[in-house]
């Protein structure tokens, strides 16, 4: 049994989870401010244990939607920055032979129609393989400030954020398909429990991760791209939810599917291949084996 969660999903609430917003919280609701205030004034610390609880569950989400506010516009930009290191007429081929999408152009820097002061700064193509890449390296960066480490440390810092952030409720993330591609590969992660916990206990670990990391309700995802090409949020409520369990049989179900689109793809263009040069030789071999009176060409 497993819980089906994105990258995304994940790597941003495990983001609020480390933000100021919610230590802040903490500590003034249940650190050593709660035992220090002795004030009969009405104050955060005064509210009932249950009812800052309630708060907490309330709060996290919001913090979530804001940080996803946050790497979508800061995508949005830095895709605008890719389609801006060539020029209106490069642009309009690259749009025509490869689409709208700026991650699919095959880009190697600046085109040689721009002047040369536009290219004092500009981003590297190259640095990210796709959305979801950057995506972890943008959130790895603010993780690392919310730290106090220097940004520049780990590109991949976020994930060991998910991490411990998990593995305070007993569970771990593993990418869906495990084995197959690496994490940074699959959008679809599965958190499982931890193999030091019992398998009974699961669905109770499950409930406590979508409501303590705020996983339970749908946001939306900063990677969706629209058909014209400019990054928007799309409902994740038009394709999954966020978060959703999964037995081992679904699980399954689900890799199998992927593993023979693995298998079928490249053994479909080897035939295609096949037949061709078959069908080119039998050709050849008609039109010569025939007499020559017949032929007329």
């Amino acid at each position: 049994m497993a819980l089906n969660s994105t990258r995304s999903a994940l790597m941003h609430a495990a983001l609020a989870q480390i933000s100021p917003e919610l230590r802040e919280f903490d500590l003034i609701a249940f650190g050593k401010l709660r035992r220090r205030t002795v004030s009969p004034r009405r104050s955060l610390s005064s509210l009932p244990i249950e009812l800052l609880f309630f708060v907490r569950t309330h709060l996290l989400p919001v913090l979530i939607i804001h940080f996803i506010a946050m790497s979508t516009e800061a995508l949005q930009h830095y895709e605008s920055s890719l389609r801006h290191l060539i020029c209106p007429h490069c642009r309009i081929f690259y749009e025509y032979v490869y689409g709208f999408d700026v991650w699919k152009w095959r880009l190697a820097g600046p085109c040689s129609c721009m002047p040369a002061t536009a290219h004092t700064r500009h981003p590297n193509p190259k640095q990210f393989r796709d959305r979801h890449h950057w995506l972890e390296a943008y959130l790895s960066r603010k993780s690392l400030r919310f730290r106090g480490l220097s940004p520049h440390s780990s590109s991949s810092a976020i994930w060991d954020v998910v991490s411990e952030v998990l593995k305070e409720f007993g569970c771990e993330a593993i990418p869906s398909g495990r084995g197959l591609l690496s994490r940074r590969d699959r959008p679809s992660m599965f958190v499982v429990p931890l193999r030091s916990s019992s398998g009974s206990t699961a669905p109770v670990l499950f409930k406590r991760v979508e409501k303590n990391l705020g996983l339970c309700p749908d946001y939306n995802e900063p990677c969706c791209v629209m058909p014209h090409g400019s990054t928007t949020l799309i409902s994740t409520s038009e394709f999954t939810p966020s978060t959703h369990l999964v037995s081992d049989d679904d699980a399954s179900a689900t890799t199998l599917p992927r593993m023979l689109d693995a298998v079928i793809a490249p053994l479909t263009a080897v035939v295609s291949i096949l037949l061709s040069f078959l069908t080119l030789f039998f050709t050849v071999l008609c039109y010569y084996s025939r007499p020559g009176v017949l032929r007329l060409f």
